[in-house]
């Protein structure tokens, strides 16, 4: 069961809710005013990578540690997050195995093992003493921490915590989180919209009768795709951390909590109800009043929050040591050790990979630009390959998976260009080697013509002539504009989009005469794509469409700074590659083989271009 709280709110806030909450998975942009801006960010543990959101300098003084609901992920407490933000640091990681999160070590974890996670997170990111605030599986987490190390949590927030009866419990772990697969025929995300949109007409959502029908609102169809979006990213994990809160013996352990505890539930919630025996469990635990609802429940659960932990008076005087956001800076990974993180910039933030060392020898780092529609993921393959020895930055395109979306209405290349720029320039880059495959190759051209003095060589993999008429049939046919659906179909149009492109070419083209040889990629790979294409669902047209539009004959001849095409032939009358290379005054040419060579054989005309 997942916090309800998103979509009960008044109307004036759920217009900022839609900008804020979803902007990162439809591409959307921010629609209200910039302050108490909530950024992402990623510390590593053992495990792996752990994601979190934030506001305020979470360093500098103690913050508020807030546990998301399963299935989704930190998201999901955004809203609380903004009403108390400028009152304290917060910061929200995904639970691991939710959201973008690494999933946990253990084949079947137990809420002591997310616990003992969560601990070493706040170790990674420098943390000590926290106050922590959880709901449902969160709350059986932070309640396990506050057990374990109560010196380090100062007070605990339950917001709904599910205590069941022995009969209830057998059947909730027997069906409520099953283990899904994905699979070639797109049924998982049949099962994954109908999971998230039930479970707000039942509870248990899968008990579909009158009797466990729920008195509440149909959530808003950004909030649906937004969960969704979060149980398909982790759709092969997701059920650990369920099953974990299910199995929690909290009649056992919430008497053994010892640090000062505040008790709250969302009317609607259906954990809510439990409340008054949790207070009675939990020793001293005050129970919140959360009875004054004008401002909407979200507004009484701040008030109540912030009262309780303001009432010795030492919180405010920390708040305000937090003048400054936490640093940017990140250990650069050594070997394949891929990382992810985030540059601002001023649309948001720029999500990207990186691995490899800072290495004296090789000084200048080589930045990878993908193809549209995806995400950097699709280049991790070329990343471990080339990172060896050298510094490897990949972007995820503006407006294209976990990136911020450009502000214009119908950007260029030249605008995705200018933002990469800007993005190099943050990251305190001002030499680079470009390598850029398609949509990305465009970009990278378009940014050694404006920046020359930024880009020192440039490789570009793959780009696309086309006749006056077919370029401006594809335009208006090959990424059209995509509207969330109340009932799902958004989510299955995305799942063809990116399975037909494996037969046919343009995949719009469904017919004999533009059939493409070969099979769909596997079952994960197709989900994974899709993933990623869902993430900028409103704005992933943009790049297709600058791609398309973009004036590449007239281009190439400005480009002045040393340049190799890589492609599958160097015949001039057929090679896209080989024409463009005859644009650019002194370009090389290097043809790779296609199969299971191509990424090694790239690596090295890569490595040998940029060499020096």
């Amino acid at each position: 069961m997942f916090a309800t709280t998103p979509f009960q709110l008044p109307n004036g806030l759920f217009v900022c809710l839609k900008g804020f909450l979803f902007a990162s998975s439809l591409g959307l942009g921010n629609t209200c005013a910039m302050e108490n801006i909530i950024k992402r960010g990623f510390t590593r543990i053992e495990e792996g990578q752990v994601h979190f959101r934030y506001t305020g300098d979470f360093r500098a003084a103690r913050p508020l540690v807030m546990l998301h609901a399963s299935p989704a992920s930190s998201i999901t407490v955004e809203p609380l997050m903004r009403r108390l933000a400028g009152t304290r640091p917060i910061i929200a990681p995904d639970t691991l195995g939710n959201g973008d999160s690494a999933p946990a070590f253990q084949k079947i974890p137990d809420i002591e093992d997310y616990a003992e996670a969560l601990g070493r997170i706040l170790d990674a990111l420098g943390i000590e003493e926290v106050d922590l605030y959880g709901t449902h599986t969160g709350a059986s987490i932070a309640a396990e921490l506050a057990i374990a190390q109560p010196k380090r949590v100062r007070n605990l927030l339950i917001d709904g915590i599910g205590l069941y009866a022995e009969d209830d419990l057998v059947e909730i772990l027997a069906n409520y989180a099953p283990a899904i697969e994905p699979d070639p025929i797109a049924s998982h995300l049949n099962w994954a919209w109908h999971f998230v949109r039930d479970q707000q007409f039942f509870f248990p959502w899968f008990r579909r009768n009158p009797e466990h029908r729920r008195n509440v609102d149909v959530a808003p169809i950004e909030w649906i795709h937004g969960t969704v979006l979060d149980v398909l990213k982790s759709i092969t994990t997701y059920h650990h951390a369920y099953r974990a809160a299910f199995r929690h013996p909290k009649r056992q352990r919430l008497p053994m909590v010892g640090v000062p505890s505040l008790i709250f539930g969302e009317p609607t919630d259906p954990l809510g109800v439990m409340q008054d025996e949790v207070c009675a469990l939990v020793p001293g635990g005050r129970k919140a009043d959360l009875t004054d609802q004008s401002g909407g429940s979200l507004a009484a659960k701040a008030t109540e929050i912030t009262r309780f932990l303001d009432r010795d008076g030492t919180d405010t005087a920390l708040a305000k040591a937090a003048a400054s956001e936490p640093s940017n800076a990140r250990a650069t990974p050594a070997g394949h050790l891929i990382d992810r993180d985030f540059v601002d910039v001023t649309e948001g933030q720029l999500h990207i990979r990186r691995a490899g060392p800072a290495n004296p020898k090789n000084p200048v780092p080589l930045i990878l630009l993908q193809s549209s529609p995806y995400s950097a993921r699709t280049l991790e393959p070329l990343i471990n390959a080339l990172s060896k020895d050298r510094l490897v930055i990949a972007p995820d395109l503006p407006g294209l998976a976990d990136s911020s979306p450009l502000s214009q209405d119908k950007p260029g290349i030249g605008d995705f260009a200018e933002m990469i720029g800007r993005a190099l320039d943050a990251l305190g880059i001002d030499n680079c080697d470009i390598y850029g495959t398609h949509t990305g190759g465009t970009i990278g051209m378009e940014l050694s013509i404006a920046r020359p003095e930024l880009v020192r060589r440039l490789i570009i993999d793959g780009i696309g002539f086309y006749t006056p008429e077919f370029q401006a049939e594809i335009i208006a046919n090959y990424a059209p504009e995509i509207a969330l659906d109340e009932f799902g179909s958004h989510i299955f149009w995305a799942w063809h989009f990116v399975r037909d492109h494996s037969f046919f070419w343009p995949w719009y083209m469904r017919d004999q005469e533009h059939l493409s040889p070969g099979a769909p990629p596997a079952p994960d790979i197709i989900h994974a794509n899709t993933v990623d294409l869902l993430k900028g669902i409103g704005s992933y047209h943009h790049a297709f469409r600058a791609t398309f539009s973009h004036p590449k004959k007239e281009r190439l001849p400005e480009v002045t700074v040393p340049t190799m095409f890589i492609g599958r032939s160097d015949n001039i009358e057929t090679s896209n590659e080989a024409k463009a290379s005859a644009l650019v005054p002194g370009a090389k040419m290097k043809v790779v083989p296609a199969g299971d060579d191509a990424i090694a054989s790239k690596a090295a005309a890569i490595i040998e271009f940029t060499a020096g």
